[in-house]
């Protein structure tokens, strides 16, 4: 079914002159008063552009009529405000006007997403540097460079060096039991020490080093994990067209067997990675309060129980509480 597309030419009045106004006492038979009509295109009532103004006489039967050449100079050095002709630019003016809020709402959402990921930056800069300046046996170490990661595990530390050991795979891709058993074997295969200032001086991400124990190519930290009990740690929130809160999980993989009070994209049982997020979905009620429960297990069978509550127009104020 073909939509008809519906335009044509319309008018409004700009300015309206009644006969005493000029001078005129005598009554003008039909006339009511004259109007400044302007004329103007539209796209299915919307007005576009103008297309001509001029002095019409408004009758008593609320007709328009043509005026003659008398009246029309009286009425020719009267001049109508400036704003009543954007009434036939409405339809660019409210593009323009929608487009401009748009863009303004792009770049206020940039600009908090600019500010929630400079204060991650720096939450998961100074997570990195307490990490080195308080190293704890079997930290585990991601490096980074252009083409590749590579792993190494903490053996051994003192005041001012850490012992690294060189791993040949991925921790977090690893089950948990495999990643408990990788990180007890103490046996030293191949290892260095590597001074914490220059650990440090890696962990701000602005320049690579060659690290010996990593083979060719120059690298950075790109983080540093402590495995053990769960930490979660609040990850962000949106409410677009519905309000959404993030969890980040560390120390361990946890599965999600029960949740209550929000909804989640993912099906349950669900296999929470360490060191990877999850949104929970709630009903956007700007300004209220909100809480949900959910209950987690990990790879050795112990269970954890948690709450999460906050209020939805203050995303810091985010409180997560360990039941169990």
């Amino acid at each position: 079914m073909r939509i008809p597309i519906i335009y044509g030419r319309h008018h409004y009045c700009r300015k309206i002159v009644k006969p005493q106004d000029l001078g005129i006492l005598a009554p003008l038979g039909n006339i009511e008063h004259f109007e400044y009509t302007q004329r103007y295109g539209h796209l299915y009532w919307i007005p576009l552009f103008p297309i001509g103004a001029a002095w019409h006489a408004r009758g008593k039967d609320n007709k328009l009529y043509e005026i003659n050449d008398a009246l029309l100079s009286h009425l020719s050095g009267i001049r109508s405000s400036w704003y009543s002709l954007l009434i036939a630019f409405l339809g660019p003016i409210l593009g323009f006007g929608g487009w401009g809020i748009y863009c303004a709402k792009e770049a206020y959402h940039e600009h908090e997403y600019k500010v929630y990921r400079e204060a991650e930056d720096a939450r998961e800069y100074k997570e990195r540097i307490d990490y080195i300046t308080h190293p704890a046996i079997n930290d585990y170490y991601c490096f980074h460079n252009e083409s590749r990661d590579e792993h190494a595990k903490v053996l051994a530390f003192n005041d001012t060096a850490i012992k690294l050991s060189h791993l040949q795979i991925n921790p977090a891709k690893m089950p948990m039991p495999q990643v408990i058993a990788l990180l007890s074997d103490t046996t030293d295969t191949y290892s260095d020490w590597i001074s914490k200032r220059t650990l440090l001086e890696l962990a701000k991400q602005d320049k690579r080093e060659e690290i010996g124990l990593l083979g060719e190519g120059t690298f950075y930290v790109d983080g540093v994990i402590r495995l053990g009990e769960p930490i979660l740690e609040y990850y962000g929130a949106s409410n677009m067209d519905h309000f959404s809160l993030g969890l980040r999980s560390k120390g361990k993989n946890l599965t999600i067997t029960s949740l209550t009070g929000a909804s989640s994209s993912y099906v349950l049982p669900d296999l929470w990675e360490y060191d990877n997020s999850r949104y929970f979905e709630m009903k956007k009620d700007p300004g209220e309060k909100f809480a949900f429960n959910f209950t987690c297990e990990d790879d050795m069978g112990k269970i954890y129980k948690y709450r999460v509550s906050g209020n939805k127009d203050l995303h810091s104020d985010v409180i997560i509480t360990k039941l169990q």
